[in-house]
C-alpha cells in the first residue's frame, strides 16, 4: 500500500507541475537553512564529548554583586579557588586550575614564534582526555618551567624532530623544557591552547615581576579557570555545599567594606557549549541561547514555507473531494486517506530535500557569509539519520493540516453538491497563512535595515583618531626593533609604531587601577604601545609629554584618557600628569600624558578608561603611517622585501588599518546573511501568493469572461482580482511594522552610538514587499484578463 501511494503522490506531483514548483522549491528554499542549523547543533552538541569523565567533571564560575544589587556572572575565578578545593577530599578527587598568561614570544634557534598557552598542574590531563604524541603521562607537568606543547606547535618549531627534552625560550617568562606533545586532534573542545606549562613556575614568576601577583588574590574573579573532578559516590548538592562554605569566607575576608561579593555557581562540563553567555569566557563554540536562537529562526522560516503547501493544498481540495469521496464509497477508510495525503507531503519533503542541498552547495561556494555562518559539511551516519528525521518532520508539519481536512470529507455531500464544503471558514484560513508569511517577510526586511543603517553608521563614524594611510603588519615573531628601524628610514613612511593589539576592534587587556593613596579601584582597559603610537594615530594629546619608553624593561610611565583621569579622581588632564597610579596594586607608573576621549574599539560601545602601557615584548603589530602622496605599491614591495630578510620564516601579510576597521565595524557577513533571510522569506511568501492567485484566477474564470461581455473594462477586472491580495498586505503591515520597530529599538538600546528608526526604514521595508507582490501576481491577473471571452465561453 505504501508503495501506491507513493506512485500515486509521483503523479500527483507531475501533473500539477506549477503548484509542484511552488511546493518544492520553496521547501527546499527553507530547508536549505534547515539544513545549516542541523550542521551547526550537531557541531555544537559535539563538544568535549571525548573527556573520560565527562559526568563527574565541572567547571566553576563566579557571579560578583555590587553594593547597588547589579551581578555579573563570569566563567573564571580567583586563583586561589583551586587549591582551597584541593582540600575537600571527602566530594572533590581531582582540580585543575587554568591561568591564561602564557601569552609570550618563543624562541628556538632562529624561529621565533607567538605562544596561546596557559599555566596549569598535572591534574588537568588527569580529568581531561587529550592523548598524547609524545612524553610520559604522569610525568607531564611535575617540574617548574615544564611545558606540554599541540602537535601544531611542535611543528612549527621543531619541524619533525622529537620534540621532547628540548628548550623554548620566551622573551618574559624564561626558558621551558618540553615534557610532553600532545596528538592532532580533530574532537571538539571548548579549550584550545597551544600549550600547558607548569602552574608551580607562577609563585617564582610574579616574584621576578615577570607576572602580576595575583595567584593568591581572592578578590581578582577574572584570571583563571577552575576545573575538578567530582568523586564518584559524590553529588553536585554535596559539591555547592563546599563552595557555599568557601564563599562565605571569602567574603568575610573581604570586609563589609569591600564594593562587591562574590559567589560561585558550577557547570557541568557538557553545559558548557552550548551553554550560558558569562563574561571572561575562553569557550569556543556557541552559547546555549544562540543556538536556540537559530533553531527558532530556522523552525520560523520553514512554517512559512510549510504554509504554501497548506495554502495551495486546501485551495486545490474541491478538485480532490471527489477523488476523496468515490475512495471512501470503495471502502477505503479515514485512516487510509489519511496516510495516503500524508505520505504525498513526506515525498513531496524529500523531492525538496534534493533542491535543499542543491541550494546549499550553491550558499556554500558564493555567499559572503559561508565562512562565519555555515560549518564544515561531515557526512556521517548520525547526520543521514537527522536528515531523514528532518524530511519526515516537515512532510507531517507541511501535511498535517490538509491530510486531516480532506480525509475528514463525507462522501455524500461531496458527491451531492460540491460547492457546498468549506474547510476552516472558506478563504479566512488561507488569509491567515497568507498575513503569516509576508508580516514575517516585512519584519525581516525591517530588521536588516535596522542592522545595516547601524553598522554602517558604527564604520563610517569619525573615532577619534586617524587610521588613513596607514599599513598594518602582523609582526609573526619579526624582531620588531630591527624592522620597524629599517622601514622608518624608507621615503615615503612618516611614522612607525608598535602595538599589542589594532584599535579599532578590541583592547590587549584589562587591568585593575587605582590612584596611589585611594581606594578607588577601577577595570582599565590598555594597549602596549611604543612613544610613536599617539602620533602616528593621530590622537590629541591635552597635556604631558607622550613619555613610555624606558631604558630596562620596568614600566614606569603610561599614557591615560580623560575617563580614566576623572574615574581614578586625578583632577584636570594638566594635574593629572605626574601623579602616581597602580596596576593590580603592585605595579607603580606615573602618568606621562593624557589624550583627548576616543573610540578604541568600536563605535557602536562607550569610551572606557584607557591606559597606553610600554611593553616592546607584547608588540605584536607595526602600524606605519605612508604619506599620501607616496607610491603605496612600490612601499609594500620594498617592506615585502624587507621582511623576507630579518623573517624568512613567515609569510609577509599586510593590511590598510582603515579598511580593516571598516570591514570588522560593518559586520557585513552578519547584514548579508539577513538579507539572505529577507530574501528567502519574500522568496517562500511570494510563491505562495504566486500560488493562490493561479488558482484564484483559473476558479474565477468564468465570472471575468462573463464580466467582459457585459462591457467590463480591463482595469476594473485587474483591480478586482488583484485588491483582495493587496488588502492583505496591508495587513501584514499594520502587524509586522510595530513589531518590527519595538524589536529594532531595542536591538539599538545595545548600542552607545546609534541610529534611529525613522520612517523611511518602515516604509521602504512595507514598499518592497509590496511592490514584488504586485510583480508576483500582476502577470497572471493581467493574463487571465486579456484572455479572449470566447475561449472562455466555447465548452458552455
Amino acid at each position: 500500500m505504501l508503495f501506491n501511494y507513493i506512485r500515486i503522490a509521483l503523479r500527483n506531483i507531475a501533473k500539477h507541475k506549477l503548484f509542484s514548483f511552488i511546493n518544492i522549491f520553496g521547501l527546499g528554499l527553507s530547508m536549505s537553512l534547515g539544513l545549516i542549523i542541523i550542521m551547526s547543533v550537531k557541531e555544537d552538541l559535539s563538544y568535549d564529548k571525548f573527556h573520560p569523565f565527562v559526568n563527574r567533571t565541572y567547571r566553576v564560575i563566579s557571579e560578583v554583586r555590587d553594593q547597588q544589587g547589579n551581578k555579573l556572572r563570569m566563567a573564571s575565578t580567583p586563583l586561589p579557588l583551586a587549591e582551597t578545593l584541593e582540600k575537600e577530599k571527602n566530594v572533590i578527587e581531582k582540580t585543575a586550575e587554568l591561568y591564561p598568561s602564557l601569552k609570550d614570544e618563543g624562541n628556538v634557534g632562529d624561529r621565533r614564534l607567538h605562544v596561546n598557552g596557559a599555566f596549569t598542574n598535572q591534574s588537568f590531563f588527569d580529568i581531561f582526555g587529550y592523548e598524547l604524541e609524545e612524553g610520559n603521562r604522569s610525568e607531564l607537568l611535575n617540574t617548574p618551567n615544564s611545558i606540554v606543547i599541540s602537535k601544531a606547535t611542535a611543528i612549527r618549531y621543531f619541524g619533525n624532530e622529537e620534540a621532547v627534552g628540548k628548550n623554548i625560550s620566551f622573551d618574559r617568562l624564561g626558558n621551558f623544557t618540553v615534557t610532553g606533545v600532545l596528538k592532532e586532534d580533530k574532537r571538539k573542545s571548548h579549550l584550545s591552547f597551544e600549550a600547558y606549562a607548569s602552574i608551580l613556575a607562577v609563585p617564582l614568576l610574579e616574584k621576578t615581576g615577570r607576572l602580576s601577583s595575583i595567584q593568591n588574590d581572592w578578590q581578582n574573579a577574572i584570571s583563571g579557570y577552575t576545573y575538578l573532578l567530582l568523586k564518584e559516590q559524590a553529588n553536585r548538592q554535596q559539591l555547592h555545599g563546599v563552595l557555599s562554605r568557601i564563599t562565605n569566607t571569602v567574603n568575610k575576608l573581604a570586609g563589609t567594606d569591600s564594593k562587591q561579593t562574590i559567589q560561585f555557581d558550577t557547570q557541568s562540563l557538557s553545559e558548557i557549549t552550548p551553554g550560558e553567555e558569562l563574561a571572561f569566557s575562553i569557550d569556543k563554540g556557541t552559547s546555549r541561547g544562540k543556538m536556540l536562537a537559530a533553531i527558532g529562526i530556522g523552525f520560523i522560516v520553514l512554517l512559512s514555507a510549510c504554509f504554501n503547501y497548506t495554502n495551495l493544498s486546501i485551495a486545490r481540495s474541491l478538485n480532490r473531494a471527489k477523488e476523496v469521496g468515490v475512495r471512501k464509497i470503495s471502502g477505503a477508510s479515514r485512516r487510509q486517506i489519511f496516510g495516503q495525503f500524508i505520505t504525498e507531503a513526506i515525498v513531496l519533503s524529500f523531492l525538496s530535500l534534493i533542491v535543499a542541498y542543491f541550494l546549499l552547495s550553491v550558499t556554500i561556494t558564493y555567499a559572503p557569509f559561508s565562512a562565519e555562518f555555515i560549518p564544515q559539511f561531515h557526512f556521517d551516519y548520525t547526520l543521514l539519520l537527522a536528515l531523514i528525521a528532518f524530511c519526515l518532520f516537515i512532510g507531517l508539519l507541511a501535511g498535517i493540516v490538509p491530510a486531516l481536512a480532506l480525509s475528514a470529507f463525507k462522501p455524500v455531500e461531496v458527491l451531492k453538491n460540491l460547492f457546498t464544503v468549506k474547510l476552516f471558514g472558506g478563504n479566512s484560513f488561507r488569509k491567515i497563512l497568507l498575513v503569516f508569511q509576508f508580516s514575517l517577510s516585512i519584519f525581516t526586511i525591517v530588521f536588516m535595515l535596522v542592522f545595516y543603517r547601524q553598522f554602517t553608521f558604527s564604520a563610517n563614524a569619525d573615532h577619534g583618531f586617524n587610521a588613513k594611510n596607514v599599513l598594518n603588519i602582523p609582526l609573526s615573531g619579526a624582531p620588531y626593533k630591527i624592522l620597524a628601524n629599517d622601514i622608518r628610514n624608507m621615503s615615503g613612511v612618516e611614522l612607525v609604531s608598535g602595538t599589542s593589539t589594532n584599535l579599532g576592534k578590541y583592547t590587549t587587556g584589562t587591568v585593575r587601577t587605582k590612584k596611589e593613596g585611594d581606594e578607588n579601584i577601577i577595570d582599565a582597559d590598555y594597549y602596549f604601545t611604543d612613544n610613536d603610537f599617539v602620533p602616528d594615530m593621530q590622537l590629541k594629546v591635552l597635556a604631558g609629554n607622550l613619555q613610555l619608553k624606558t631604558t630596562d624593561s620596568t614600566e614606569r610611565y603610561v599614557v591615560i584618557n580623560e575617563k580614566a583621569a576623572a574615574l581614578l579622581k586625578l583632577g584636570s588632564p594638566r594635574s593629572a600628569v605626574g601623579q602616581t597610579i597602580l596596576m593590580d596594586d603592585s605595579a607603580r607608573v606615573t602618568v606621562s600624558a593624557v589624550v583627548k576621549d576616543f573610540y578604541f574599539r568600536s563605535f557602536s560601545f562607550p569610551i572606557t578608561p584607557l591606559l597606553l602601557r610600554y611593553n616592546p615584548q607584547e608588540f605584536k603589530y607595526l602600524n606605519i603611517r605612508v604619506a599620501p602622496s607616496a607610491n603605496k605599491d612600490y612601499i609594500v614591495d620594498r617592506i615585502a622585501q624587507l621582511w623576507k630578510k630579518t623573517n624568512t620564516g613567515q609569510p609577509f601579510v599586510y593590511g590598510w588599518l582603515d579598511k580593516e576597521i571598516y570591514d570588522e565595524n560593518l559586520q557585513w557577513s552578519t547584514i548579508s546573511f539577513l538579507g539572505f533571510l529577507a530574501i528567502m522569506t519574500i522568496s517562500i511568501a511570494c510563491l505562495g501568493m504566486l500560488g493562490i492567485a493561479v488558482y484564484t484566477t483559473e476558479t474565477r474564470r468564468k465570472e471575468i469572461v462573463i464580466r467582459k461581455v457585459m462591457g467590463a473594462e480591463i482595469r476594473s477586472i485587474v483591480l478586482l482580482l488583484s485588491k483582495a491580495f493587496i488588502k492583505l498586505v496591508f495587513i501584514a503591515g499594520l502587524i509586522a511594522l510595530p513589531i518590527g520597530y519595538v524589536l529594532g529599538y531595542i536591538f539599538l538600546n545595545f548600542f552607545a552610538n546609534r541610529v534611529s528608526i525613522g520612517a523611511g526604514t518602515l516604509s521602504l521595508a512595507f514598499l518592497s514587499v509590496f511592490l514584488l507582490v504586485i510583480l508576483t501576481i500582476s502577470s497572471q491577473i493581467i493574463k487571465v484578463a486579456n484572455a479572449n471571452p470566447a475561449t472562455g465561453l466555447r465548452n458552455e
